[in-house]
């Protein structure tokens, strides 16, 4: 299969392809209504198709060849389609690194930032109107993550 990554959150399949001719695709996939599909090819260029079953999509996404799956299923169904602006490949590579490394998000609205990991999953919230001091603050957020906490003590000067 040429398909490297899958990522689903919020009603959007992503994928990524290990392919010659197709980088990556976008479904959006809405319960109960037919699909949307952004394909963005290795040059950029970019293509939405709409109205696909999901068992189109899933053709198309598990296929061992994107490019025989586009022309085979669903090129071949007319479906409605549009060239889109070019997609930014840094932003597909950075967003596909992210993913498949131990990425951590950070949002930070007022006062509280948050920490999700590469599943979108809170994994640690900090309160700054608290005052509690920075140090403490990078604990809890590396103890969070799954690294062990040493104060610091020179081991050598004991």
């Amino acid at each position: 299969m040429s398909k490297l990554f899958n990522y689903y959150a919020d009603d959007v399949d992503k994928t990524w392809y290990n392919s010659s001719n197709i980088k990556y695709s976008e479904c959006i996939d809405k319960d109960g209504e037919l699909k949307t599909l952004n394909i963005v090819f290795s040059n950029g260029t970019q293509y939405q198709y709409s109205g696909l079953t999901v068992q189109d999509y899933l053709l198309f996404r598990d296929s061992d060849s994107q490019g025989k799956a586009l022309n085979k299923i669903i090129k071949a169904k007319c479906y409605a389609f549009q060239k889109l602006n070019d997609a930014n490949l840094d932003d597909i590579n950075k967003e596909y690194l992210f993913r498949t490394s131990k990425g951590i998000e950070l949002d930070k609205n007022d006062n509280v930032i948050k920490l999700y990991d590469t599943n979108r999953h809170l994994i640690c919230e900090l309160d700054l109107a608290k005052g509690i001091p920075f140090e403490d603050m990078l604990a809890q957020v590396l103890t969070s993550i799954g690294y062990q906490i040493k104060q610091g003590e020179n081991i050598l000067n004991k």
